[in-house]
């Protein structure tokens, strides 16, 4: 288990494979902002997906950029905060379905989804599909999504957890010298 996420997230180019956990982070935190586009469309998907919660689902799911929950995050089942894809309208999901393509590739985008859609396939295969829900996803979003200022957001449920913290225009701005682009991607091998 990764014991100090905090340095997992601050530190750009790292790659880590521990057993069945893998953990990565992209960018530098030499580089500005600017120089890496990707975020627009991340920040812009971001942006939407506030755009369509109420004002239960904002207290349910954002928090300050510098909050403590920001490193709770784990792939294994627990009770979560966030809010959880199960409680949101089509509208909403097609928002969030839409912040994490923007964020990942199409192949992690596709790994992420297979790997929701198995949870009820392995609840059906154990005789047991209640313990299994592949609704039971969380989003968080942490900060305010803009292309000035630090902010981040996760994902995670059964099996995945995904952290993106996304900084602002120069690395002095960033919280514990966060680098641009870090997203924390934990997948073990599925039981």
């Amino acid at each position: 288990m990764i014991r100090n996420k905090r340095n997992l997230i601050k530190h750009p180019l790292t790659l880590t494979v521990m057993g069945f956990v893998c953990a990565f982070s992209i960018g530098n935190s030499q580089q500005p902002f600017e120089a890496i586009e990707s975020t627009t469309p991340m920040t812009t998907a971001a942006e939407n997906d506030l755009n369509t919660l109420n004002r239960t689902q904002m207290k349910m799911g954002t928090w300050p950029v510098d909050s403590e929950e920001r490193f709770d995050w784990h792939f294994i089942p627990r009770a979560r905060r966030g809010i959880p894809l199960k409680s949101m309208t089509q509208h909403q999901r097609s928002a969030a379905h839409a912040l994490l393509r923007n964020s990942l590739s199409s192949q992690g985008y596709m790994k992420a989804t297979g790997i929701m859609q198995l949870e009820g396939i392995l609840g059906v295969m154990e005789g047991s599909p209640e313990r299994r829900d592949p609704e039971d996803y969380y989003w968080n979003i942490f900060g305010t999504p803009a292309s000035t200022n630090p902010w981040g957001w996760r994902f995670e449920g059964h099996h995945v957890s995904l952290n993106f913290s996304v900084g602002g225009h120069s690395t002095s701005g960033h919280p514990e010298g966060l680098p641009s682009i870090t997203p924390a991607f934990l997948v073990p091998t599925l039981t």
